[in-house]
């Protein structure tokens, strides 16, 4: 998923190392799977990229893209959105399973 991000930030990748991400001029965005994304967002160091970027202090603008029909807030996300989102994935979830462990489910497959 492509996400921008806020603030200097340390966190792990998905195989389980630090990485560093840190807010630049000429990239509007950074390419990062869903499991990276959500220990960013609960930091508050990204937003998922929605092709209108301001820069801070100009006009100029990145160019439009629309965001991925199936990129959520997966933090955000009701039970049942997640069990929709996993099936969508073609990831095997139980409805009946706490919320806790779809989301488990989800990020072992998007790591």
């Amino acid at each position: 998923m492509k996400a921008v991000i806020t603030r200097k930030m340390v966190v792990a990748d998905d195989t389980g190392s630090p990485r560093q991400f840190a807010p630049t001029k000429d990239t509007p965005f950074v390419e990062i799977s869903d499991a990276v994304y959500r220990r960013l967002k609960r930091a508050g160091a990204a937003e998922i990229y929605r092709g209108e970027l301001t820069v801070v202090g100009t006009e100029q603008q990145a160019p439009t893209e629309e965001p991925k029909a199936d990129a959520i807030d997966l933090d955000r996300a009701t039970k049942a959105e997640l069990v929709e989102h996993a099936k969508a994935k073609g990831i095997e979830v139980n409805p009946t399973d706490t919320k806790a462990t779809i989301l488990a489910a989800i990020e072992g497959k998007a790591a």
